[in-house]
């Protein structure tokens, strides 16, 4: 997943550095939110 994640990331930098910013911002966000709910999930509470 993470390999896909980054070669995603710089495939949009390269198109154009300004454009789409925030869809890389979004793209991250999904990223994290989706290790976060791992993280909660395999936490013991």
């Amino acid at each position: 997943m993470i390999p896909s994640c980054i070669k995603h990331i710089l495939s949009l930098i390269d198109k154009s550095k300004y454009e789409n910013l925030y869809h890389i911002y979004f793209y991250l966000y999904d990223i994290l939110s989706f290790f976060k709910l791992q993280y909660f999930i395999y936490t013991p509470s």
